[in-house]
């Protein structure tokens, strides 16, 4: 390894190890943490809860009457700690109990540095403190978090006294396939005929009219939409419409300017062909199915990825420098372009 190669190497160290430092003790205004799997988030996430516990929360919570073990449960229960998952929330208030249980024996555990909380007497005394109270520590999945909120006012919310929280979607199947099962026997007793009796026996099949059932009322797609046929020609020259307006937008805010060796040139070349299968292409149910297929072929991942780059703001020097003031029309038409 050549010397500007280890000099690059401990600065972007050093950069990460500030970077670190400053998600642990930073509490004025919001941190983004921004990582890779098995980068350390959560050793970071338990080491600023710990270091707020000890630290500034501790201390305004100490400005009330009532002693340390009062502290410590006003200094707990106000601590919100949000998961995606039921076992990261239980891995992560498991790590912060034994965080503060080393505190307490004088230890420092893993991801604090002797900045990060008091000095080790006075640590350990607040810590012990919070390990009593550890009970109000609460470290939820965004869905626990979210029930919570509701079951204390459902009715505001329209929702039943009695509701509960389908995490894994395993409720939301089992509803769709006891639907389905009861539509499939009224339909077979219809006779052969029957519209669902097709689908069932045709290439779609009743496994994959399940799946597709589950897709669309977990993105909240409203029945009333299938009540005229989405492939009536009004509807099918509607969403042309769309999606030619947002191509037609990223190309005016192109407006050929990309250099050509680069993949936002490319892009714009497949926006443009698009385009033009779009223009083309007859109201039908035919046609959108031309057009679905022309363009997932013009778009392969890695010019969809391109897309999303360009709706957060994310080009590159020299496309930035062609386009100028219109990077954020570009923006804007990137992301309907990636919608539709």
């Amino acid at each position: 390894m050549s010397t500007h190669e280890r000099e690059a190497r401990a600065a972007l160290a050093a950069a990460d190890a500030a970077a670190r430092r400053e998600a642990v003790r930073r509490f004025e205004g919001c941190t983004a943490l921004e990582a890779g799997a098995g980068t350390g988030k959560t050793t970071v996430l338990v080491s600023r809860v710990v270091a707020w516990c000890l630290g500034p929360g501790f201390e305004r919570a100490e400005k009330d009457e009532g002693g340390p073990e009062r502290a410590a449960r006003r200094v707990l229960g106000g601590v919100v700690a949000i998961t995606f998952t039921e076992a990261a929330a239980a891995e992560m208030a498991h790590r912060i109990g034994e965080a503060l249980r080393a505190l307490g024996r004088g230890e420092r555990p893993i991801g604090l540095d002797d900045g990060d909380v008091p000095e080790r007497e006075l640590a350990a005394v607040r810590a012990r403190s919070l390990v009593a109270e550890l009970d109000q520590l609460v470290v939820q999945s965004i869905h626990a978090f979210c029930r919570r909120l509701l079951a204390r006012h459902p009715l505001e919310a329209g929702l039943h006294p009695r509701f509960e929280v389908d995490g894994d979607g395993a409720g939301q199947r089992a509803a769709v396939r006891a639907v389905l099962d009861h539509a499939l026997t009224e339909a077979f007793a219809a006779g052969p005929d029957d519209d669902l009796v097709a689908l069932a026996l045709g290439e779609a099949g009743a496994d994959e009219l399940e799946a597709t059932l589950v897709q669309l009322v977990g993105e909240g797609v409203s029945p009333a939409l299938f009540e005229a046929d989405p492939y009536a020609p009004e509807r099918v020259a509607a969403l042309y419409e769309e999606l030619g307006a947002a191509l037609r937008a990223l190309l005016a805010a192109e407006a050929g300017r990309l250099p050509d060796s680069s993949a936002g040139a490319r892009v714009a070349e497949a926006a443009r062909d698009a385009l033009a299968a779009v223009e083309a292409a007859p109201a039908t149910s035919e046609g959108l199915a031309t057009v679905a297929q022309t363009v997932a072929a013009l778009f392969p991942e890695r010019l969809v990825e391109r897309l999303r780059a360009w709706r957060a703001g994310k080009l590159g020097e020299r496309d930035a420098a062609a386009l100028g003031a219109d990077v954020d029309a570009l923006a804007a038409a990137a992301g309907d372009v990636r919608r539709l």
